[in-house]
């Protein structure tokens, strides 16, 4: 059995959704299925706003017994009023130079010319339509299923689902057409129902961790290192204004005012439209880290913090739970299934940062209470969240569409 993988980023790149793919992929090569995953040499999601964003060399390679083989994107992109007006002409131009648009010709033009014998293809996340629109036109002329796994940023409660890129014509058009939709949650279901996508093909596919993976965080080290001296809250994430950051940022003057010594620290890329944030006092804008430098962080806050409008899911809340510290997310995307408001975290409106500093100022003061939080989120990730225990959701969900789908397959 032979699947074509494609998505946006390299697995290696780090980021949920590349984390995500490459744990299932890996363990489907381990159980003798062929992978090959196609993307592209993008790395910050600032190349797709500037162009000036980090990029990694192209070509073939395997990781772990993935094939992957990464195209190179163009440096100077079309104009957006050009690929705007491209957009417009038919669904097809659509799903190639929609918004955000991918200047990859490389990819596109594999994807869509590809000989070779595959059995399925599975792509995403969405809103990335020109790598997952080609992905599905190679499905449909070898008359094999597609399997769209979008990782639907739900958005807040109420919120115009006509407004949302991820639910856009080209979007539905996908979601309504492909043999299966793997999502994170019953919320992307719920979602996509409301938007009359049929409710026949969705299977639960969550994200997880490796706990063997998450050991050996030294906080000592990292307070040292940076000079943290009082309490830490701790933020990892691309940092952008509907993760959340600027509501942190808030929250956070806000204890200071109160004679609270905390320092924020804030891992991850920095989106531009927060740029001008990263030299508020008493926090740590620290970018990318390797992994040793993030478990050190995680070991060492007291209170890890994203209170996000734009997650499916949010590993790094596991991750978190696993140094068993207590997680603060909004009432927004698929959040409201992994934090038990109340018993691992606390839950707030998306940007109320007045709540956000009086949940951080009880953590603060109750150890109790956010210790026990933090073992209540470890267990739930323990029982629920580990890779393997998504794996067999996964591998279900694919053994369950070949057997339902009326395609040509190969032998195994």
């Amino acid at each position: 059995m032979k699947i074509l993988w494609t998505m946006l980023r390299p697995p290696h790149v780090p980021g949920g959704a590349e984390k995500h793919f490459f744990e299932f992929a890996k363990r489907l090569v381990r159980d003798g299925i062929d992978v090959t995953m196609l993307t592209t040499d993008i790395v910050d999601i600032n190349t797709l706003l500037t162009n000036r964003g980090k990029k990694v060399r192209g070509g073939r390679s395997y990781i772990q017994g993935v094939e992957v083989i990464i195209f190179p994107s163009l440096e100077f992109p079309m104009d957006r009023k050009i690929t705007k007006a491209l957009s417009k002409l038919s669904l097809f131009f659509n799903g190639i130079f929609g918004i955000p648009h991918i200047p990859v010709p490389a990819f596109l033009i594999n994807v869509l010319f590809r000989k070779g014998s595959f059995d399925a293809v599975i792509s995403g996340p969405h809103p990335y339509y020109s790598i997952i629109f080609p992905s599905f036109l190679f499905a449909k002329r070898n008359r094999i299923p597609f399997i769209d796994f979008p990782l639907l940023h739900t958005g807040l409660p109420f919120e115009d689902l006509n407004e949302n890129p991820y639910l856009s014509p080209v979007a539905l058009f996908l979601l309504n057409h492909a043999d299966a939709v793997f999502v994170n949650t019953p919320e992307e279901i719920k979602i996509c129902k409301k938007a009359g996508v049929s409710d026949d093909k969705f299977f639960l596919a969550p994200p997880g961790i490796n706990p063997e993976e998450l050991g050996g965080g030294n906080g000592k080290r990292f307070r040292e290192k940076y000079g943290i001296k009082g309490s830490m809250i701790l933020q990892i994430s691309v940092h952008a204004v509907r993760k959340g950051t600027p509501t942190v940022l808030k929250a956070l003057k806000k204890l200071r005012k109160k004679g609270i010594n905390v320092t924020g620290v804030f891992i991850g890329e920095v989106l531009e439209e927060v740029s001008h944030l990263i030299h508020e006092k008493d926090c740590l804008f620290l970018g990318r880290v390797d992994e040793d430098t993030k478990k050190d962080a995680l070991d060492a806050c007291d209170v890890f913090v994203m209170p996000s409008a734009t997650d499916s899911f949010g590993i790094v809340y596991l991750e978190a739970w696993m140094y068993e510290k207590p997680v603060i997310g909004a009432y927004a995307g698929g959040v409201p299934y992994v934090i038990d408001d109340g018993v691992n975290g606390f839950l707030i409106p998306f940007g109320d940062y007045h709540m956000l500093s009086e949940y951080i100022e009880i953590l603060l003061k109750n150890k109790n209470l956010a210790r026990k939080m933090g073992k209540e989120g470890k267990k739930k990730v323990l029982t629920h969240f580990t890779w393997e225990i998504s794996y067999q959701k996964f591998r279900t969900a694919l053994d369950t569409v070949f057997t339902k789908a009326p395609h040509r397959q190969t032998e195994e």
